[in-house]
């Protein structure tokens, strides 16, 4: 049952996705990477992507060079294009029993096509939402 796909766009959304906690070791972690999309495939009631990661603004797992996202539903949400580039947030999920170990990509995750505009916004986040705790980034920049 699919609807129209829920778009998450805009500076406040961008920084508090970036800026999100990392849970426990079998809970979420969460990473900010630039990724070119491969390839799609269904699996069931899931879509499978076929990533190539390309460039990574916030890593708190390791990343091959081409990896698999999942998205629970078989909707396209969020509408992934093969052959374009992503900057994509995303989560490590590894269940308590640690027979499963996913990179989720949720309908609510941050999803923008990349443009050196998007990347210019990200890399201020680095320092921003470091461990010391989230800045506002008017206060890197000096304004606040």
């Amino acid at each position: 049952h699919c609807g129209k796909c829920r778009r998450v766009r805009g500076r406040g959304e961008r920084q508090r996705q970036y800026c999100l906690r990392d849970f426990g070791e079998s809970e979420l972690r969460v990473s900010v990477f630039r990724g070119k999309v491969m390839g799609k495939l269904y699996r069931g009631e899931e879509t499978r992507y076929d990533v190539q990661v390309i460039h990574t603004y916030r890593n708190r797992y390791r990343l091959e060079h081409r990896e698999f996202l999942w998205v629970s539903n078989v909707c396209d949400c969020p509408h992934l294009e093969e052959g374009r580039q992503y900057v994509l947030m995303v989560r490590r999920h590894i269940n308590y029993e640690h027979t499963l170990d996913r990179i989720l990509l949720e309908e609510g995750s941050y999803v923008a096509a990349y443009r050196p505009r998007e990347d210019a916004l990200l890399r201020p986040l680095e320092e921003a939402c470091s461990n010391r705790g989230p800045k506002k980034v008017a206060e890197l920049r000096g304004y606040a």
